[in-house]
């Protein structure tokens, strides 16, 4: 079924959209049915021709357009019909309903998300429709929190749809202010993030119930996402297509008629298991590496698990930002509950950082700041845990 609707799609391609008809008239050799003969594409690729990537059969003013975060420089505009859009989301509701017994009409809470952007950054709550309340924790007052805590526990949502960021926060203000979490959510998904070990365990004492987390992206929708119970990532095989360059994650979007996404590299990294048609992602994106020297890279997954290591032992770290000065410089900006135990915090993270005997030779600038600080390191909606100021010349 699945490589009957591929081939359907690829043909589709090939015919009806003028970079592919055009590649494959130029390269004769190549079978337009056969994936591995498609160019790996990027996104700089498509916005530098973005009509070129729409198929002849759809007037472009007739397509619904969304936009990319943009979070790995430009945003890419991306468009779709009213049908690839409701066929990528009909994939999403039917994984949550038979995993997680969550259908369409559950109500949920998002947070500040571009596509439900706020009238103003004071804007605390917004009622998208009656399914969905979007909310806005930054830098929120006591008095504020009063309001919007009697908002939700009115709203009683049935899940929580967030970056791992985003809903640890909210979690941390409900402790700050000496709230009780809502008890009507039975289930939380997760997205757009790394989910770290400690996250999960905040999550599930708040909560007490099933979380899952989801890859996906604007351009194709759903990817992969946890099943109950499992630690892997279960590939939405009704709906992409994956494949390993090197640990490159490469997909095909087999319901994006309108602006087929094929051989796309999408910048993140990951192992696919094809046989099992599961992935394991790791934290980051393919470019986010740590500069040893002038010649070895490591990737920045590495400096969060030694965070990760820090609050297996004291529990303490709620934020955390790298930025990379320089080789063997790190600016290290830290949020703990308890400020008295910052040199405490130090040392754990000094001893965790030896131990992968790669850091010898490397300082660490701590900056500890107050949760409330950490949304001006935020860029966008999506926080980066790693940042780096070095070119690489290699």
């Amino acid at each position: 079924m699945v490589n009957h609707k591929l081939n359907s799609f690829l043909l589709e391609a090939s015919q009806n959209v003028p970079f592919y008809k055009n590649y494959f008239e130029i390269n004769k050799d190549r079978n337009p049915l056969n994936l591995i003969d498609y160019p790996i594409i990027s996104k700089k690729d498509i916005s530098y021709n973005l009509d070129s990537f729409i198929n002849q059969k759809y007037n472009k003013e007739n397509l619904i357009l969304k936009k990319t975060s943009g979070s790995t420089g430009i945003p890419l505009e991306v468009y779709k019909s009213s049908n690839d859009w409701l066929t990528q989301l009909k994939v999403l509701w039917k994984f949550r309903s038979r995993e997680f017994k969550i259908g369409p009409s559950a109500k949920y809470l998002v947070f500040n998300l571009s596509r439900y952007s706020f009238d103003n950054i004071n804007q605390r709550f917004k009622h998208v429709n009656n399914n969905i309340l979007a909310i806005n924790i930054t830098c929120i007052s006591v008095k504020e929190f009063e309001e919007l805590s009697k908002v939700i526990l009115h709203f009683q949502p049935e899940f929580i749809m967030g970056t791992p960021t985003s809903v640890c926060d909210l979690i941390y203000v409900y402790e700050k202010y000496n709230k009780l979490t809502p008890k009507s959510i039975r289930y939380v998904e997760l997205m757009s993030e790394p989910l770290f070990p400690f996250q999960r365990h905040m999550i599930l004492q708040a909560f007490n119930c099933p979380i899952s987390n989801h890859y996906g992206c604007t351009e194709v929708m759903g990817i992969a996402q946890q099943k109950n119970g499992s630690n892997d990532l279960s590939i939405f095989e009704e709906n992409v297509v994956l494949e390993n360059i090197g640990e490159k994650i490469i997909i095909t979007g087999i319901n994006s008629i309108a602006m087929p996404f094929i051989r796309y590299d999408i910048g993140d990294i990951g192992i696919i298991n094809q046989e099992r048609q599961s992935l394991k992602l790791r934290a980051g994106r393919s470019n986010d590496l740590i500069f040893l020297d002038e010649i070895n890279r490591e990737h920045s997954a590495t400096l969060c698990k030694i965070i990760n290591n820090v609050n297996r032992k004291v529990n303490q770290i709620t934020r955390f930002k790298f930025y990379q000065k320089k080789i063997g410089l790190f600016d290290v900006y830290l949020s703990i509950r308890d400020t008295t135990l910052q040199n405490i915090v130090k040392l754990l993270f000094k001893n965790e950082a030896l131990k992968y005997g790669i850091f010898n030779n490397c300082d660490w600038n701590f900056i500890f700041i107050s949760f409330d600080e950490f949304y001006r390191l935020q860029d966008k909606n999506k926080f980066a845990y790693f940042e780096n100021e070095i070119k690489d010349k290699k």
